[in-house]
């Protein structure tokens, strides 16, 4: 199976990190208190959510890379 690297001229991080925080914007509701997320995400300033985003793009990857073996 190809690994796809790069898209649009962004890094697969880049581009997931992306489609992360383009989820968080359209759902309002991971701002809400759950056992994942706590209230520290309720509370945070742009910067931590970015990073915050980026952190779970590089899980996918790692996840994605040890799928591939």
């Amino acid at each position: 199976t190809a690994r796809i690297e790069s898209v649009a001229g962004m890094t697969l991080r880049d581009w997931m990190t992306g489609n992360i925080l383009s989820g968080f914007a359209a759902n309002p509701a991971v701002f809400a208190y759950n056992g994942m997320s706590g209230w520290g995400l309720v509370n945070c300033n742009d910067a931590d959510l970015a990073g915050y985003a980026a952190k779970l793009a590089d899980e996918a990857i790692k996840a994605l890379k040890a799928k591939e073996g």
